[in-house]
């Protein structure tokens, strides 16, 4: 998962994030998050992935305000997927 990646393309970690990816298995999943994902960092960010899925809440480019983020701390895994298995 990479998290903030058009921040971290935009810095200029292409090179970087490229060999993360070419050393991981092939089977693997990539994820990457960013509040914001302009244009030009999502036609490179589209070079470094495979069938990418891109899913956008309100409007393109900028943050959303509706979106509500929460932190819950829990104290062990199984607590973690039951709490997973409630949200989803």
């Amino acid at each position: 998962m990479l998290d903030e990646a058009d921040r971290m393309l935009d810095m200029g970690f292409e090179p970087q994030i490229k060999v993360m990816l070419q050393n991981c298995r092939p089977d693997r999943q990539t994820v990457m998050f960013s509040a914001t994902f302009p244009r030009t960092i999502e036609t490179l960010a589209k070079t470094i992935l495979r069938s990418p899925v891109e899913i956008v809440v309100g409007n393109r480019g900028q943050t959303c305000s509706t979106v509500e983020q929460r932190v819950e701390v829990l104290e062990n895994e199984d607590e973690k997927l039951y709490k997973l298995i409630t949200i989803i």
